[in-house]
């Protein structure tokens, strides 16, 4: 009897045992999520601090010991991300504490694309100070330049040429940024490609100039811009196309006009 009695308090006293490991092992376990969840060293921490705007949580991962360089599901940078949603804050907590500023997304979009689209000169300033490539292209060869023209950013422009970004470089569809300037109808755009000596005359894959472009669209302050910076009259599409042969009776009449005002601007 008092060896059962014995037994079975030995096995009541392992059972106890057993169930205070489970707990523990409990407690560990989830203090570890928690801390991976705040940024400790995985993406999760990184690119879910994202989320909360006042970059409290981001900056907490980071001294958590976070790798400022982790990436989402897709690949995305969580630098690049950030850039994307236009959170100044982030991209330069990001960049103090060492991330790449050459990030991309799967369609070769960098950081650097997102801040010239979103027009933040603060970031790209910083991005660029950080060595980041004004001329790298993203997987349809659009450069920062191009993004930022797309983005009818003009300040994100001027900062991009006065570093020297590459003006007349030219995307899968042979066109530049002054071609998709004229594209799109904007006149401001192109004056301030041309002044900083963009080219006015390439044509991109089918053969279309910026005034080609201008004249199909019967765009007359473009057109007017265009003539007034010296664009050549001569150039056809793989047509063989000139601008007459698509001008309308307001097209020649805005081209003979500014022609008209060169040539006596040049003979005074």
């Amino acid at each position: 009897m008092l060896r059962y009695c014995l037994r079975n308090r030995l096995l009541c006293f392992c059972f106890v045992i057993a169930l205070c490991c489970v707990a523990l092992i409990t407690v560990l376990l989830s203090r570890s999520a928690v801390g991976r969840y705040e940024g400790a060293g995985d993406a999760a921490g990184v690119i879910a601090a994202l989320d909360d705007g006042s970059g409290r949580k981001l900056r907490q991962a980071l001294d958590a010991g976070a790798n400022p360089d982790m990436v989402d599901a897709n690949g995305t940078p969580a630098i690049t991300l950030a850039a994307q949603r236009n959170q100044l804050n982030h991209v330069l907590l990001l960049l103090e504490r060492g991330a790449l500023p050459d990030g991309a997304d799967k369609d070769g979009r960098t950081t650097l694309m997102f801040a010239a689209e979103n027009g933040n000169i603060a970031v790209l300033r910083a991005l660029l100070g950080r060595g980041a490539k004004a001329e790298r292209g993203d997987n349809q060869l659009r450069t920062a330049l191009t993004f930022a023209v797309l983005g009818r950013m003009m300040d994100a422009v001027a900062v991009l040429a006065a570093v020297g970004a590459p003006l007349d470089a030219q995307d899968a569809e042979g066109k530049t940024a002054l071609l998709h300037a004229a594209e799109q109808g904007d006149a401001a755009m192109v004056r301030l490609l041309a002044e900083h000596n963009a080219s006015l005359d390439i044509q991109d894959n089918n053969g279309d100039s910026a005034l080609l472009l201008a004249v199909k669209r019967h765009d007359g302050p473009v057109i007017s811009e265009l003539v007034r910076q010296g664009a050549s009259l001569e150039i056809a599409d793989r047509l063989g196309k000139t601008w007459k042969r698509y001008a309308n009776a307001d097209d020649a009449a805005i081209i003979e006009a500014n022609l008209a005002a060169a040539k006596k601007g040049g003979n005074q």
